[in-house]
């Protein structure tokens, strides 16, 4: 199960707090993570032991500097400032989250795009990073205390994304796009009501009558706007972007990546299945526009269930968490099967229908190198597992 899987099964992270408090700083972070792994399996093994940071406050500075690293980014890569404040009102005001729909194809035009620029650089007002962590902090207040669908598991789809991204040979994510798909992870599961979208559709829920699909990610995209588009974060807002055309591109790759990690509504990810298939069918030599697009969209979603590609003793502290929390909804009336009748068989379908195909396709693209190919074997290792000691893990569980 992961956001509206039903009957399929996905787990949790855990961070060791010696291994942060060791770190002073993100560079320091991926240098000594790159000394301890191989560069084979670099992204598949990220050695994070303990279940969450030291405290919350930790959590909230790791995620913010993390933030500001990459609007300094933006900043350094944009050409020039830009003044249209009466502009960027009117496209704020009548911005639609929720209730939008992933594209076909995101125009990355020059405009939008904030070529690097070595020549030129623009320091951050040390404000927006007290201002990054008042963000971080009331998206970490919106997430509820579930087993799963937690901050913490926003926090490990960040670390994947940022260590998918680190493995690229060639990074075509340009900066204000690598800084909104950071900002979808950290957000994609907030407010998460802690049971599948099917289920919510079978309790008749609130939110059903709002959002006709992809209802938690829908409400989760609502939610980001409602926290993000505060007066308090007015200045964050306009560092990220100045102009509406910048505002609609960081809208719609938030819409886009969120929603890409619902991926039990069919018709969504058939048609990301097909965005990719062409790309892969011309050798990936496509519009390079459509190419990101996919990429966009396969990278959230891998590092949304990076669990399922990592070793077996991480993978299995996600699935305890998960059948924790479908337990916890399943005694308290939500479900219709106790998560001990389908567990075991749940998550060859879950492997053989999400897991593997989404794993061949990062292998596919040379752009991912060896890792994607380190995050398919390590599927194929954890399904064998699986079969050979899944029961009894199962019964452990219980």
């Amino acid at each position: 199960h992961l956001k509206g899987l039903g009957a399929v099964p996905t787990y949790w992270l855990s961070i060791d707090s010696d291994w942060l408090s060791s770190r002073n700083s993100l560079d320091s972070v991926a240098a000594t993570e790159t000394e301890e792994l191989s560069s084979d399996d670099e992204f598949t093994h990220i050695k994070i032991m303990r279940d969450e940071w030291k405290n919350t406050s930790e959590l909230i500075t790791w995620h913010a500097k993390y933030l500001y690293e990459c609007l300094s980014q933006v900043a350094q890569a944009r050409k020039g400032q830009h003044d249209d404040e009466d502009g960027l009102q009117a496209a704020e005001r009548g911005a639609v989250f929720g209730k939008a729909e992933p594209l076909d194809c995101i125009q990355f035009d020059a405009s939008i795009q904030c070529q690097p620029n070595a020549s030129s650089s623009t320091p951050l007002d040390a404000n927006l990073l007290k201002q990054l962590e008042d963000f971080v902090q009331e998206i970490a207040d919106a997430y509820s205390p579930h087993a799963f669908h937690s901050v913490h598991h926003a926090s490990h789809v960040v670390l994947s994304l940022q260590k998918l991204m680190q493995s690229f040979e060639s990074n075509p994510l340009d900066p204000l796009t690598q800084f909104a798909l950071v900002v979808g992870a950290l957000v994609h599961d907030v407010d998460h009501p802690g049971v599948s979208n099917m289920q919510l559709v079978e309790e008749n829920d609130a939110l059903v009558m709002i959002y006709a699909n992809s209802t938690a990610e829908r409400n989760s995209l609502d939610v980001f706007w409602n926290i993000f588009g505060q007066e308090c974060f007015l200045e964050l807002r306009r560092a990220v972007y100045q102009t509406p055309s910048e505002f609609e591109h960081f809208r719609q790759v938030i819409v886009q990546t969120i929603l890409a990690t619902d991926i039990m509504d069919k018709g969504m990810q058939q048609d990301r299945v097909r965005r990719w298939e062409e790309c892969l069918e011309s050798g990936f030599s496509c519009d390079w526009d459509r190419l990101k697009t996919s990429m966009l969209e396969q990278l959230v979603q891998a590092a949304d269930i990076s669990h399922t590609m990592q070793d077996w003793e991480f993978y299995q502290r996600w699935n305890h968490n998960l059948y924790e929390e479908m337990t916890v909804a399943f005694q308290g009336g939500r479900g219709t099967k106790a998560p001990s009748e389908f567990w075991y068989e749940g998550e060859f379908g879950f492997f053989d229908f999400v897991v593997l195909p989404l794993a061949t396709r990062l292998a596919q693209h040379p752009a991912f190198g060896e890792s994607g190919k380190g995050l398919l074997r390590n599927a194929k290792k954890n399904r064998e597992e699986w079969r050979q000691n899944g029961e009894a893990a199962v019964m452990k569980l219980q």
